[in-house]
């Protein structure tokens, strides 16, 4: 049995020190797939790469995602948790990506997409909040100086004009 993460390094020569390790390597994972009586991929696109690439029996390959202790992630302090951020220098709001800047890992689509949500976080949050204090700031004052919330801006100029004759 063997586990295949994924064919970046099969696919990549860059990754590798020298052509000829890249060549190695192929030979090897080549090897490695069909001597095994069974492959593990991590993911179901992985799985269906595999079986595609070297023209496995679908049935020897199979998805076995990575395991996740959720014990782990059961407590949270928030006060040591930001002593942490406080001495990396991190002031929240922060955005993490733990990941390395290789192209296959799309780093560029996933800063694009914080952008639009930034531009969507702006949109929803706070153009309305200044619209409302603008709102709030220019509403339009009666004579006896309350402020008008359920009329049309131009009816309390209206009554102005009326009290004032």
């Amino acid at each position: 049995m063997i586990t295949c993460l994924d064919l970046i390094s099969y696919r990549t020569p860059a990754l590798s020190v020298s052509f000829e390790a890249y060549r190695l390597h192929r030979g090897l994972l080549f090897a490695s797939l069909y001597g095994a009586q069974a492959v593990l991929a991590i993911s179901e696109h992985g799985r269906r790469e595999i079986v595609d690439e070297f023209r496995l029996p679908p049935g020897r390959v199979h998805c076995t995602p990575l395991g996740v202790d959720a014990s782990f992630f059961g407590t949270r302090d928030a006060v040591k948790n930001g002593e942490v951020l406080r001495r990396h220098g991190i002031d929240p709001p922060y955005f993490l990506c733990s990941g390395s800047d290789y192209p296959h890992k799309n780093l560029s689509l996933l800063l694009r997409g914080y952008g639009w949500l930034r531009s969507l976080w702006t949109a929803a949050v706070i153009a309305p909040a200044i619209a409302a204090f603008a709102t709030t700031i220019f509403q339009p004052w009666s004579i006896s100086g309350e402020v008008a919330t359920s009329m049309p801006a131009n009816i309390p100029a209206q009554n102005r004009l009326k009290n004032s004759t």
